[in-house]
């Protein structure tokens, strides 16, 4: 049922997307269908692993301890990491871990009393360093690396930066951080061609003013003074007021018929809680999200180079509207062009999240593939 934390935020009943809710009616449509499902490893262990001083991130490990190396970034960013179900735990040594900052991590955004002007100078680089550190702190020479939306955004970074210590990569939902993604999520003329009748722009309105109000430049004919000006807010001045209405936002765009989204929106009463995890996805969305537009493109040739020989699969949602198919199929053309071995899935019926059926299916199907072409590689 719906709650009111001691601090004032509402929580919502949360929809864990593997187990009780439609998971009987998944299983039935994957048996009739002949769909693959999402495994369940066990014997899980955790740990906390220092990437630099100061700074250490969660990780778990399942599988077969012996099995092949493969690591699952999350998306958000900011969210916490739940993807050990993706891989056959018989085959698969199973990686998860939060990136820096994140749900678990030391120090956390999620810490709603942590300064979030601490994280202020972290780039998708560090990122991908850290990434890098663990691996070396793992004793593991190559992996796959699985990621999806945002994850799929560092996957690939981490891939171009470091395409020796990949085995190969899994991606979903692809996000490449470009300006003409972000445009999307600002602009008044792709909202209302996106959501019809349901968007209400007094839901813009009210973010471009409340950054007004707080002394930053906005123009509403370019999306990226938005963009800065929230990074400044969240990031920079540890604004929690500022940090809320981006979730709520984000919320409302992805749900814009619901009333109660909208009236998030618009809401400036300082007294009104935030949730650790919504302060903690708000402060490293608005960071990567601003930062990568303007620092780095991922369909650059150098880049793409670097990623030749190596073998990809890309599972893309046919219906998703946070990140359209039409991003996807730009990247399988690049990586066609720059040598890499690439395969498209292209799921008719998929979305934007994972654990549709045909979804599901058709990334079990990516990694149970990898396990086959890399089996030589257990030892």
């Amino acid at each position: 049922m719906t709650t009111v934390e001691s601090n004032g935020a509402i929580r919502f009943p949360e929809v864990n997307p593997r187990i009780n809710y439609y998971q009987t009616a998944t299983d039935t449509v994957s048996k009739l269908y002949d769909l693959k499902n999402l495994y369940f490893p066990s014997g899980k262990t955790i740990s906390k692993v220092e990437v630099e001083e100061g700074c250490s991130i969660y990780v778990e490990e399942s599988g077969n301890p012996h099995g092949i190396p493969v690591v699952f970034v999350h998306g958000g960013p900011g969210i916490e990491a739940k993807g050990d179900g993706w891989f056959n735990p018989d085959l698969y040594r199973i990686i998860v871990f939060q990136q820096r900052g994140t749900v678990h991590c030391q120090p956390s955004a999620a810490d709603i009393h942590t300064d979030a002007s601490i994280f202020k100078d972290v780039t998708i680089q560090t990122l991908a360093e850290d990434m890098e550190v663990l691996r070396k702190k793992l004793n593991i020479d190559k992996w796959l690396v699985f990621g999806g939306s945002w994850g799929s955004t560092l996957s690939l970074f981490y891939a171009q930066n470091y395409p020796i210590s990949c085995s190969g990569l899994v991606l979903r939902g692809v996000y490449l951080g470009t300006d003409e993604e972000n445009r999307s999520f600002f602009c008044d003329k792709d909202l209302r061609e996106r959501l019809q009748d349901h968007w209400n722009p007094k839901a813009l309105e009210e973010m471009a003013n409340y950054a007004k109000e707080q002394g930053c430049t906005i123009d509403m004919n370019d999306h990226r003074t938005l963009y800065s000006a929230y990074r400044e807010l969240v990031v920079d001045k540890n604004d929690l007021v500022a940090a809320r209405k981006w979730v709520a936002y984000e919320n409302y765009i992805d749900n814009p018929s619901n009333e109660q989204l909208f009236s998030a929106v618009l809401c400036r009463n300082s007294r009104v809680g935030l949730l650790p995890e919504d302060r903690c996805k708000a402060v490293w969305e608005t960071l990567m999200f601003d930062s990568v537009a303007k620092t780095i493109n991922l369909l650059n040739k150098e880049r793409m180079d670097n990623l030749k020989g190596m073998p990809i699969q890309i599972v893309q949602g046919a219906l998703d509207t946070l990140c359209p198919k039409e991003i996807a199929q730009k990247l399988v053309s690049e990586l066609s062009a720059a040598g890499s071995k690439v395969t498209f899935n292209e799921v008719e019926h998929g979305a934007h999240t994972p654990y549709s059926p045909e979804m599901t299916d058709a990334l079990v199907r990516a990694t149970d593939n990898f396990a086959e072409l890399l089996k030589n590689k257990i030892n």
